[in-house]
């Protein structure tokens, strides 16, 4: 199910791309960046909202968020905070190429288990596209993470190839 709410929020943003109006957007002339309010759907199931400042040649954010199963028998209400900052590089006047690091901690139940402590860390790479002077849509993957979590007093650690990415997108101040 949340695979193809990826799939059609992704043929909804490629139709808003092909069919944008980039005269009235910002771009890589603009020489102050801006400040935004974004929400995004992760590829776990999270739904996110932070505050994110997007500048020529940088990029850096914070997010709150979390997802949420009340089943019976494993009952998720995960919080989570991320953090990125990276560099920016713009491929054409209103698409912007954004790589850097990303992390953030977890907390709360996962599956019916506590979750004792929760973080991770990745690269990210992210495409990000211009629509209006408002209006930002925001590609990222992760092409490597790592995750250590501890739940009910029992530790893990894995190592992750292209496990997480999302869709996000952003108004701007």
């Amino acid at each position: 199910m949340l695979k193809k709410s990826i799939i059609a929020a992704a043929a909804l943003a490629a139709s808003l791309v092909l069919f944008q109006s980039p005269s009235y957007a910002y771009g890589k002339d603009d020489p102050n960046g801006h400040w935004g309010v974004d929400g995004a759907v992760v590829t776990d199931g999270s739904i996110l909202m932070g505050v994110n400042r997007y500048a020529p040649n940088y990029e850096v954010g914070l997010a709150f968020g979390g997802k949420f199963n009340n089943s019976s028998t494993a009952r998720t209400s995960l919080f989570s905070v991320p953090v990125f900052v990276g560099l920016r590089s713009f491929l054409a006047e209103h698409t912007a190429l954004g790589y850097g690091v990303n992390g953030g901690v977890a907390f709360g139940r996962s599956a019916g288990a506590k979750v004792n402590s929760n973080y991770t860390v990745a690269p990210y790479v992210s495409l990000e596209q211009y629509l209006t002077e408002h209006v930002m849509l925001r590609f990222w993957l992760n092409p490597y993470q790592y995750e250590y979590d501890k739940k009910d007093g029992v530790s893990t650690s894995t190592n992750s190839i292209f496990s997480a990415g999302g869709f996000g997108v952003t108004y701007l101040f």
